[in-house]
């Protein structure tokens, strides 16, 4: 049985007892449930004569759940409501057929859930290493939230397949930034809000712009450091703008109409310390275009960025 969150202390480490000698069987199975060709896993004659390593290397996906499963039984097991994601995962050293992996587990950070006051959000360090105590891979991950990556591939896959139809019905933009805000359980400052007072109602699927927003607001965060986010609505004419400001490193020009293309990281999330799955901001403009809105992002390296987000007000009956 796991652990309850009052339970757990900051710096705590768990040095998991379950160890796990990998097969050819593991990585052909996990290859092809997955429908991964690369010769890389499964293809020793390529891997002795076109490669560095010599022999193929461990499919890394399932490096990470064996890890990460492994410590579940010492931490979580039955204690946690859903798990929010992962958000840094490296492979430092390869893993090949027949290393045995052992796991450990950091406690690094804990914090009150906002959304759900008699629960905390937890985030934990894997480490997984190889009979040798090389590290082969290092995950952090939060749990007690709702896994923001499983939300993302299923919202991208309905939008993808054109079964998003939005449920349209009168919404607050408001309501719904502040809804996205309550959702993320994030620290108290971490937003500056400006929002018009009494802005009209639209005409729109509130869950969609909840999941855009939600998105966006995320990632300004990740970049925005010790600033808070800037967060401005107003009505313009028959629209509402809403204009999201972070004082992160800014997106390359030449990088800005690629930004919101699926699995596309910009430069400076690629080479930095943020990352991220590479989908949220392609939802962004799914949904936000779904429902019959545009989103854009103005931006200066080294200045910050600004997305805005334009929804249309439904016309004025004469």
């Amino acid at each position: 049985m796991g652990y309850y969150y009052d339970e757990f202390e900051v710096g705590r480490v768990f040095k998991h007892a379950i160890r796990r000698t990998v097969t050819e069987t593991d990585n052909v199975l996990f290859s092809t449930m997955t429908h991964n060709p690369a010769p890389l896993h499964i293809d020793h004659e390529y891997m002795r004569t076109q490669s560095e390593f010599g022999k193929p290397l461990m499919n890394s996906f399932f490096t990470l759940g064996l890890i990460v499963g492994i410590s579940i039984n010492d931490t979580t097991l039955g204690t946690t409501v859903a798990n929010l994601g992962l958000e840094d995962v490296r492979f430092p050293a390869p893993l090949f057929v027949g290393d045995t992996v052992h796991v450990e587990t950091e406690v690094v950070a804990m914090r009150p859930s906002a959304s759900r006051p008699r629960n905390g959000i937890l985030t934990l360090e894997h480490r997984g290493f190889n009979q040798r105590d090389e590290l082969v891979a290092d995950i952090e991950g939060e749990a007690q939230r709702l896994a923001r990556l499983v939300d993302n591939l299923l919202d991208m896959s309905r939008l993808e397949g054109r079964t998003a139809e939005p449920r349209v019905e009168w919404c607050s933009v408001e309501e719904v930034i502040q809804v996205a805000i309550d959702e993320l359980a994030l620290a108290p400052g971490t937003f500056a809000l400006a929002i018009d007072a009494e802005l009209p109602l639209i005409r729109a699927d509130a869950a969609q712009l909840e999941r855009a927003f939600a998105n966006l607001l995320e990632n300004a965060a990740r970049y925005s450091g010790q600033y808070p986010v800037s967060v401005r609505a107003r009505a313009v004419g028959h629209r509402i703008m809403v204009r999201i400001v972070d004082r992160g490193p800014g997106v390359p020009a030449a990088e800005k109409p690629r930004i919101f293309e699926p699995f596309y990281r910009a430069s400076e999330a690629a080479n930095g310390h943020h990352r991220g799955s590479g989908l949220g901001l392609a939802i962004v403009r799914g949904f936000v275009e779904a429902n019959g809105g545009r989103v854009w992002v103005e931006s200066l390296p080294g200045q910050g960025s600004t997305f805005v987000v334009e929804l249309p007000l439904e016309p004025v009956a004469a």
